[in-house]
């Protein structure tokens, strides 16, 4: 299973490509989307898409002490014309109000340990996920890959302690200020367990019955910086768990004859810009190709980029 963090991928797409035109509507993030779904298809044929929410300013209600972002207009645009191409043709998209993506994979990790997972993904924090059975998949431009083996060359800590040392130092690309002399916790954290790192270790639930024999005086900013740490578990069986390749194929026949060169042609170099003006046609008029048992809601507009542009009050 690989499993896209999409909107992780959306952000990179808007400052790593110029992108295209269509309809006077610029695309940035769609395309580079594509090219890395067709990248990675090569581990699985079966995907999972997650989605952080349409109003990031819904994060978190519940757990005011987790920061909350903004998504910018034009991500937010690209973002939804991928999901309702990707619910199109049946996809697994796992998206749900007040609920980031991060945690939707995490969740999605757990409620499936047994199945081999693959998340593309150019997010460190998408590490505290690995285990035997998940790994991590890099674009980035010093891209790797982590897993079980590799992680604590990559990551420089030991397996797996992302989050604890998260709630002792902090992390600056998240907003997440250290607790005080947190780096001497970590390091006294470090030397206790030497030798010893469990899976144990690494949870929230042993990091405070730890802090409160070990430093009690720091027990509350260690309670509060695990709460903007942790990811939130919530159901993910919810979601689908199937995809129709004939229908994302049936569109690739129509652009390029088959479905191999279509792929073939994302990964390696991406699209030209008459190629995606060509793919959105395409998406817009394959309604014949759809299979019949849909649902209504699912439909795909006819409009569909220019009516998410409309709702955003972008001028188009």
């Amino acid at each position: 299973m690989v499993i896209y963090d999409i909107s992780n991928l959306a952000h990179t797409g808007i400052w790593a490509t110029q992108g295209f035109f269509y309809e006077d509507v610029k695309f940035r993030a769609l395309p580079f989307i594509f090219s890395k779904v067709a990248n990675y298809t090569q581990k699985s044929s079966e995907v999972t898409f997650a989605f952080d929410p349409e109003i990031r300013g819904e994060f978190h209600t519940t757990n005011p002490l987790k920061p909350n972002r903004q998504l910018k207009p034009e991500v937010l645009r690209e973002i939804n014309t991928f999901l309702e191409i990707a619910k199109w043709c049946e996809m697994r998209c796992l998206r749900l109000n007040s609920v980031s993506a991060d945690d939707l994979i995490y969740s999605f990790c757990q409620d499936n340990k047994n199945l081999t997972k693959w998340i593309v993904s150019a997010d460190k924090d998408m590490a505290c996920n690995v285990d035997e059975t998940t790994s991590i998949l890099s674009f980035s431009s010093t891209s790797y890959n982590i897993d079980i083996d590799t992680f604590e060359d990559l990551m420089q800590i030991p397996f797996n302690l992302t989050n604890v040392e998260k709630v002792f130092r902090g992390c600056q690309s998240d907003a997440i200020k250290g607790v005080t002399k947190g780096s001497s916790l970590w390091n006294k954290y470090l030397t206790f367990h030497a030798g010893n790192i469990t899976e144990e270790v690494s949870s929230q639930e042993y990091l405070v019955s730890w802090i409160i024999t070990h430093a009690p005086e720091w027990e509350q900013a260690v309670k509060e910086n695990i709460k903007k740490v942790y990811p939130v578990k919530v159901d993910t069986t919810q979601f689908d768990e199937w995809a129709n390749w004939d229908l994302w194929n049936a569109i690739a026949f129509e652009m390029f004859g088959n479905s191999k060169y279509f792929n073939s042609r994302f990964s390696v170099r991406g699209l030209t810009e008459g190629e995606f003006n060509k793919l959105i046609t395409i998406v817009q008029n394959t309604s014949a190709v759809r299979p019949s048992i849909m649902e209504p809601n699912l439909t795909l507009s006819t409009t569909f980029v220019q009516k998410g542009a409309a709702d955003l009050d972008l001028e188009i």
